[in-house]
């Protein structure tokens, strides 16, 4: 059974106008078959390849450590026919690299469950349950399925293998959210690492999830963060993501400096976890602009804010 097996995650986030980039490495450990998986967005996202993003240049400059430092061992994831029946509606089909991508919304998760199985997409048990509650919240989904047949593709035109690749998916968040809870399984790999970096343009933050314990929910953070370097200007992003990236992300070259944190997760299971928020370090009040924008994101800090 194909499966991811490491996660590298550059999630930046512009807070001046609540737009959100998830920058994911993808690697495989089989490619034979088809395998997919599906992203939970608060608002309709666009997917696209960020081939031109270095994870190399980002990896040395922002480690896990402090330079004078020995590394310290603290995520656990994630053709056919396209009709929207079952109160499914495909706002986008494209492919995307080795991937065929797709943009959807749902009435609920039994009839998105229905339409990931008929498009050769594999659920689980409790994949309907995860899915209805996304589908509630008024979430959109992004679902990649890779393709041996794209991947072939691209190798007998590059010339070389790649066990991996770097898609963009961008999406409207007034907040940095990751989407962390995932429906039970038993697939995931031994050895599965998540790395994530942050960057925003606004305070340093904090991951944060509910967690559902035998007394109710808790907060936790399901994260352990790295060495924290200083600001970081935004001309130096531009140089640290590359120059194509950069215009992708439509950040403006005079804007403010960024802050750069990297987080680290070796938990082989979430169970339990919901998904993370980032949220600022220092207390500060928010408009009631901001919380009307955020107001989609509360219930997954709050359930009791979920309609019923």
């Amino acid at each position: 059974m194909p499966a991811i097996s490491v996660e590298r995650v550059a999630l930046v986030h512009d807070e001046q106008v609540g737009l959100e980039h998830l920058i994911r490495e993808v690697t495989f450990n089989k490619v034979d078959k088809p395998f997919g998986f599906v992203i939970p967005t608060p608002s309709k996202p666009g997917v696209f390849k960020a081939d031109g993003f270095s994870w190399s240049t980002v990896e040395r400059k922002f480690p896990m450590a402090a330079p004078s430092e020995q590394m310290a061992a603290g995520f656990g994831s994630g053709a056919g026919r396209l009709g929207g029946a079952g109160g499914v509606k495909v706002l986008e089909a494209k492919r995307v690299g080795s991937f065929a991508a797709y943009v959807l919304k749902a009435e609920d998760g039994k009839g998105l469950k229905d339409w990931l199985d008929r498009n050769r997409f594999v659920t689980t048990p409790s994949s309907e349950a995860w899915l209805n509650r996304y589908s509630k919240l008024g979430f959109y989904f992004a679902a990649l399925r890779f393709e041996p047949s794209f991947f072939k593709e691209k190798v007998a035109h590059i010339g070389r293998w790649f066990g991996s690749e770097t898609l963009r998916i961008s999406f409207a968040s007034a907040v940095p959210y990751y989407p962390y809870a995932e429906p039970d399984r038993e697939d995931v790999v031994p050895d599965r690492v998540l790395v994530l970096w942050l960057f925003t343009n606004g305070p340093a933050r904090v991951p944060v999830a509910a967690v559902q314990g035998p007394e109710g929910i808790v907060y936790k953070k399901p994260w352990r963060e790295g060495f924290r370097r200083g600001a970081l200007p935004v001309g130096d992003l531009t140089s640290l993501v590359g120059e194509e990236t950069f215009k992708a992300l439509l950040i403006p070259k005079g804007g403010s400096d960024w802050q750069v944190q990297v987080f680290e997760d070796q938990k082989r299971s979430r169970k339990g976890f919901g998904d993370v928020l980032l949220v600022p370090e220092a207390p500060r009040e928010f408009s009631a602009d901001a919380l009307e924008k955020a107001k989609v994101l509360l219930p997954l800090l709050d359930p009791a804010l979920e309609a019923k």
